[in-house]
């Protein structure tokens, strides 16, 4: 139907005077006769430069190419038309016969199916690889169901899979050698190899996003009609990957990354191209400019393949491992140091690399910003992130929605996206100080905007100034979070201690004696808008038991620190306007991974949960019972049964094992049903599993103590067993085997 919708304007009608042969799934056979598949992709590469109505045909079985007149077929060498896919894999097969393979046909082959070898191709072979690359880039902008394409062909899968990576790795190999050569290369040469590498990045591009879009990765979620069958337990249907899942391969995995650097190299030492975004590199005149524009395309293209492959954990396993790893975040490093601007290539630049920056530091297994923090490098990006962030303040009152469809992000979206990483690296133990030391004045002068004009940013639905403001309640929470487990030691009222040094250095005496102002902070507006703030956030959004207690204390300790006053006196207080009225089913405010979320189950209405917040008090720590007196001494084993349907019984569940009798086993059942197994305790972990034995338990001991530090409730394997046995995953209480105080982070039927 996309494809039907999307063509009506380009495509002639299906032409009945012609008949069109079909097997029985439906799929249009070429007709029976020989010809020259050479010609036709000769022939294929002049036709894509015409009209796509001349040559393209929307039939009822599929779409079909006109190679010839439709009432003078052009002879017997070259057939009348061809279907998308049989056009397909002649270009494709062409193109692995010319590097001289010819795999037997009718048989799978592996992949990838021949060595890639870095080698420096010719000017002739780089002519051939930007024609022939081309066209295949066309004929699959033309078949827009990528998930759909080529099911029955996996051998053309490979085929095509290896001729790009080889096309970008030959492309990438002779522009790496003309730049260390001390003569001047071709430029025709040179835009020749850009142009391969463009086109074959640009096609991958497609089959990862068509990919990672058919399978729901970024949502992260089932289908609005799939629902019902999630809230009843029942199978999630899921399709196949055909491409991204292959690119983690090791052979593949280091080639993005080498890709994504080289490419930065090269570009820096071009200008920044002048030409509007979306013009045709070929219509530039200058060659320094067309060049540039190559280049800079580059970057753009190898870092969004980038970012779609960052959505495969193994991927990022191999990437963590790569002793060239550091080499990313010094790229990261050089492109966010490129002054601020509205210049469409050095946005898209930036907005790529901090997507890829936030696909990274959302993966738990393996942890990346754990890594990151042993790179000097990290620290200077974390600057740079939280530079890019504070030019929110330039926009918040200006833009209202974001067109997330655009091509060309404007440089509000570039900070909304650096505040996205920095409320993510504030999560982080390792750079919570770093972003503290560097977001404080930021935080302060956004909310010292005057209250009325604050509270606007909560009126309308899904907006950017609503999205940025609930950012900032979570970083503050973050920044204001101190665990003496994991946190550094001097980060504890590190925030406040910030604030206080903020509030009292407005005013400062000069040389001469004279008070002078040294910000525009203004002390009762940040009051009123902390409890706008809070307010509004409770009541809008849902948030973590965590974060309203974090909250708590970070406001208790402000009014100690520096006698702020909470509620304010009503007489400073804004007067809120009339609030745009919301949907029952209230959104999050910004993303975060799904299994690191607390759902409370209080039956407090919300004027109760107001008054209770206005105190400010720590709720007390729950310290429950616990079974593990009458656990047996020796376990007796569950049954594990992999031979049911996959369900989603345990959505939500992010487990960590102690001792338990099968731990293999047991991670392939949890799988099964729609949870997750890492393999140490984090903060997103909701329950350590022990076995339903004493000794497990006492086996388990430095787990509980870490599950005690991260306030992870402990429980018996036989909480997964009965759950499933349910259909429904039940309550913790019954099932703990250690008695520390922790919090729910899991919603349970």
């Amino acid at each position: 139907q996309k494809l039907d919708d999307s063509l009506d304007q380009d495509i002639y009608p299906e032409d009945d005077s012609i008949t069109y042969t079909t097997d029985k799934a439906g799929n249009i056979l070429a007709p029976v006769q020989i010809f020259d598949g050479e010609e036709v992709c000769f022939l294929l590469r002049n036709k894509i430069k015409t009209p796509r109505e001349k040559w393209i045909r929307k039939l009822k079985d599929g779409l079909v190419v006109f190679l010839g007149d439709t009432k003078a077929p052009r002879g017997k060498t070259i057939p009348q038309f061809l279907s998308i896919t049989d056009c397909i894999d002649l270009v494709a097969f062409m193109i692995l016969n010319t590097f001289g393979h010819y795999p037997p046909a009718g048989k799978n082959i592996q992949d990838p199916p021949y060595q890639i070898k870095k080698r420096v191709p010719t000017a002739d072979e780089l002519e051939f690889f930007s024609w022939s690359m081309e066209i295949l880039c066309v004929l699959q902008q033309i078949c827009t169901h990528q998930q759909k394409l080529l099911p029955s062909s996996p051998v053309t899968r490979v085929v095509i899979r290896y001729v790009s990576i080889r096309i970008m790795t030959e492309s990438m190999a002779w522009l790496e050698a003309a730049a260390m050569s001390s003569e001047k290369p071709e430029v025709v040469s040179e835009k020749l190899a850009l142009e391969s590498f463009l086109h074959a990045c640009s096609l991958l591009n497609q089959f990862a996003e068509g990919d990672l879009a058919a399978n729901n990765l970024f949502a992260k979620q089932v289908a609005p009609e799939d629902s019902n069958a999630q809230e009843n337990g029942a199978a999630i249907p899921r399709y196949s990957y055909l491409w991204v899942d292959k690119l983690y391969l090791p052979c593949y995995s280091a080639r993005l990354l080498s890709w994504l650097t080289q490419s930065v190299i090269l570009a820096l030492r071009h200008p920044v191209p002048t030409n509007e975004a979306g013009s045709d590199a070929m219509d530039v005149d200058n060659d320094t400019e067309e060049l540039a524009l190559l280049y800079w395309s580059c970057i753009e293209k190898s870092a969004t393949l980038f970012f779609a492959c960052c959505f495969v954990d193994l991927f990022v396993t191999s990437l963590v491992a790569d002793p060239h790893c550091d080499q990313l975040l010094l790229a990261i490093d050089n492109i966010l140091r490129l002054p601020p601007t509205e210049e469409a290539h050095i946005n898209r630049a930036k907005y790529v690399f901090l997507k890829v920056l936030v696909a990274l530091s959302e993966n738990d297994e393996p942890y990346f910003l754990d890594y990151a923090s042993k790179i000097q490098a990290s620290y200077s990006v974390a600057g740079l992130v939280s530079r890019e962030a504070a030019r929110v303040l330039e926009y918040v009152e200006l833009v209202m929605f974001i067109d997330e469809t655009s091509d060309v992000p404007s440089s509000a979206v570039v900070a909304r996206e650096a505040l996205r990483v920095a409320e993510l690296l504030s999560y982080d133990s390792n750079f919570v100080k770093l972003v503290t030391e560097n977001l404080t004045q930021f935080i302060l002068e956004y909310l010292s905007f005057p209250p009325e004009r604050f509270a606007l940013f909560f009126q309308v639905e899904n907006s950017f100034p609503q999205y940025v403001t609930a950012l900032i309640f979570r970083i503050i929470a973050n920044l204001h979070c101190y665990n003496p487990s994991v946190s550094p030691p001097d980060q504890k009222h590190y925030l406040i201690n910030k604030i206080y040094y903020f509030f009292t250095t407005i005013f400062v005496p000069n040389a001469e004696g004279e008070i002078t102002r040294t910000s525009n902070l203004i002390i009762a507006n940040i009051a009123t808008n902390l409890w706008i703030l809070f307010q509004r956030v409770t009541e809008l959004f849902s948030f973590t038991l965590q974060e309203l207690e974090l909250w708590r204390s970070f406001m208790g300790e402000l009014q100690r620190a520096v006698n702020l006053i909470f509620p304010p006196p009503t007489g400073v207080q804004a007067t809120a306007p009339a609030r745009v009225p919301v949907a029952q089913q209230k959104p999050r405010p910004p993303p975060r991974p799904t299994d690191d979320e607390y759902f409370t189950e209080s039956d407090l209405d919300d004027e109760e949960l107001e008054d209770d917040a206005d105190e400010f008090v720590l709720a007390p720590a729950v310290k429950p019972a616990n079974i593990k007196d009458s656990l047996p001494a020796v376990s007796t084993p569950f049954p594990i049964d992999l031979s049911g349907p996959t369900t989603c019984i345990l959505q939500g569940l992010s487990v960590c094992f102690g001792v338990v009798p099968d731990p293999e086993g047991l991670k392939n059942l949890i799988t099964l049903h729609g949870g997750s197994v890492i393999g140490y305790v984090t903060k997103t972990v909701t329950h350590v599993i022990c076995g339903h034995d004493l000794g497990s338990v006492e086996a388990s001991a430095s787990k509980i103590q870490s599950a005690e530090a991260k306030q992870v409730p402990v429980v018996s394997e036989k909480l997964i067993h009965d759950s499933i046995k349910e259909g429904r995953l039940l309550h913790e209480r019954a099932f703990l085997v250690a008695s520390h105080s922790y919090l729910r982070r899991v919603k349970t039927a």
